[in-house]
């Protein structure tokens, strides 16, 4: 099955404590076991120039593909939220975790859809568009669901 993720407050920081570089807890861990199931996760992220060099410095340093899994071919990035659709659309992604609630108002409704500890304003902004669609506060829950 094909898997996206968001790179940015999903798997590449912590919202509660504002830490960008952190790795989010459990991230690594779950996606590997996806990888290893035989799933092929995919990071999709928006980011602007500055954020993708960042971005991939941080994947670098981290030793993400090591860790994880993911093949270094299977990193998008994106300049504009709803391009995530694009993505997702393109490379028939049938599950999707993300923080951001207006990337999931966007996607096809029957991706499942993953949000993980989103911003309560932008919850409340998009809420009415989201379809099949579950909220959770972190990667253990994501596990459960998904093994």
């Amino acid at each position: 099955m094909n898997i996206g993720v968001d790179l940015g407050w999903t798997v590449k920081g912590v919202r509660a404590n504002g830490n960008k570089d952190t790795i989010a807890p459990d991230s690594f861990r779950v996606i590997k076991r996806l990888v290893n199931r035989g799933d092929t996760v995919f990071v999709i992220s928006k980011v602007n120039s500055a954020q993708k060099e960042r971005a991939e410095k941080w994947l670098k340093d981290v030793n993400f593909f090591e860790e994880t899994g993911i093949k270094p071919e299977n990193v998008y990035f994106c300049f504009e939220k709803k391009d995530k659709a694009v993505f997702v659309k393109a490379l028939d992604i049938k599950i999707m975790i993300d923080d951001r609630t207006e990337v999931m108002a966007n996607l096809p409704v029957l991706v499942v859809k993953f949000l993980i500890s989103p911003d309560v304003f932008e919850y409340h902004k998009f809420s009415h568009m989201l379809y099949n669609c579950k909220m959770v506060a972190n990667w253990l829950e994501i596990e459960k669901s998904l093994f």
